[in-house]
């Protein structure tokens, strides 16, 4: 299982790679392809960081393989999985994300409607530049 990991070094990555490399018949799973995420590492200093989807990259460029499954965003199995336990229909939900190719796709993938929100990697002009993956609305900020 590959996820993002904001405390992982190169030596746990090379042992990891290492383990999978020796054992080709291993499972690989990705979490998500999300290239990067904005976090605040120290409160209110936001940065860019990698996510997911670079530490998959390096494992399917080592392993000269793909993924056998990456069961998050963008696939919506467990969003309908968890609409079919709430008994909600998708017309009956907002998805809310801030990335155009998880979260935004992953609304499109599961039949709701979606919120971008511009506080994460996602700017205004690229939500108005997007041309397959719209979001059915969109927000500078989010305040609950």
């Amino acid at each position: 299982m590959v996820g993002s990991d904001l405390t992982v070094q190169f030596p746990s990555i090379t042992y990891g790679l290492q383990v999978a490399r020796h054992n080709p018949d291993a499972f690989f799973a990705l979490t998500n392809p999300d290239t990067y995420a904005n976090v605040a590492l120290t409160p209110g200093e936001e940065k860019f960081v990698p996510g997911a989807g670079c530490l998959g990259a390096l494992f399917q460029c080592f392993l000269e393989k793909n993924p056998d499954i990456s069961p998050g965003k963008p696939d919506p199995t467990f969003l309908s999985a968890l609409l079919l336990s709430l008994q909600l229909l998708p017309s009956e939900c907002l998805f809310i994300g801030d990335n155009l190719s998880t979260d935004i796709q992953l609304a499109l993938n599961a039949g709701t409607d979606s919120l971008c929100v511009l506080s994460g990697v996602t700017s205004e002009s690229k939500v108005l530049d997007e041309q397959t993956r719209v979001p059915t609305y969109y927000a500078s900020h989010l305040f609950i």
